[in-house]
Formats: C-alpha cells, structure tokens, sequence
C-alpha cells in the first residue's frame, strides 16, 4: 500500500486509492470523489491502522471516514460500530458498513464523518461531555446482554500486555 504524509490532500488518481477502491465496494452507485485527506497515515506495514476522509457529492457535500486497521481491530470495532452502539439510547456516529481486504490481515471500516472537529483533551467542556457520553455508553451497555460479541479483556489479557511490557523493560536495561 502506498504511504501518504499526514494530513496530505490527495485529487489525483482518486479511483486507484486503496480507501477509494474499499469504499467502492460498499457503495458502487457513490458519487465521484473530490478528494482524499490523510487523516492518519500508515507508517509501516506494523503500523495498527490508516485513516481518511473520503469527500464527494452526492447531490449535497458529503465526507466518508475510512479506516483501514488489523482484522483483529476491525472485528471488535465493527461489532462496537454495527452491533451495540445503534441499540444504546446515545447517539453515535452511523457505520455505513465494512470490507475484508482479500488475502490480507486488513480490513476497512466505513463511518459517518463527524464533521471534522477533532477531540482534544486541552478543554474542560469536550473533557466533561466526552466523560458523560463514556459513561452513559457503559451504563447503557451494562444491561445488553454481550457475552461472547467482545474478545475476552479478563485478567490474562492484562496480565499479558505486563509480561511483554515487564520483557521490553529487560531486554533494555543494558542500553543507554
């Protein structure tokens, strides 16, 4: 896949981009591309995750966010995005659907763009109302019966992330 810089606005060759072609085949009838923004670039093939904004008309202005992310992240957040958060009494952001990269680990996630604002946590207000949403999310959630649609975040999975992070720590102790 080709690596774009951060924040760079794509107008050219838009049909050959990998969010383009993985949005194609979610909605073929979509109406052609203005642009692609690089939201969140993909450093290396270890690198998580891409993010970008997909802008086109469709009879009005309109933008897609793309994200291209791990099969293993893709199956949880997919089931977040599809599963839970339409059920919960929270408004949240619509998933316009999903595609599995063929022959790859990688998987593309289709969501409604929130308007470009991004979240930061250098203002009380954003802090409080992302707060609030947080715990109405898991409050909500806690009576939704979901055993089973999330991977297993239990004591082994922490104490597994402690024995990479404790091996990390040793194998550096002899570098300066």
């Amino acid at each position: 896949m080709a690596r774009y810089p951060k924040d760079e606005i794509i107008r050219t060759n838009l049909e050959e981009h990998p969010a383009a072609r993985a949005w194609s085949r979610i909605e073929p009838q979509y109406a052609e591309l203005l642009w692609i923004k690089v939201l969140k670039k993909q450093k290396s093939s270890r690198q998580k995750s891409a993010v970008y904004r997909l802008a086109s008309t469709n009879g009005k202005d309109r933008s897609v966010i793309a994200k291209r992310c791990l099969r293993s992240t893709w199956e949880t957040e997919r089931i977040i995005y599809e599963d839970i958060l339409p059920r919960l009494s929270v408004t949240s952001l619509n998933c316009y659907g999903s595609w599995e990269e063929p022959d790859s680990e990688f998987c593309w996630l289709f969501l409604e763009d929130s308007g470009g604002k991004e979240y930061s946590t250098k203002f009380d207000t954003e802090r409080r109302l992302f707060t609030k949403l947080m715990a109405e999310i898991h409050t909500t959630s806690a009576d939704m019966l979901l055993p089973g649609l999330l991977p297993d975040r239990g004591m082994n999975h922490y104490a597994n992330h402690l024995e990479v992070g404790r091996g990390r720590i040793l194998e550096s102790l002899n570098n300066p």
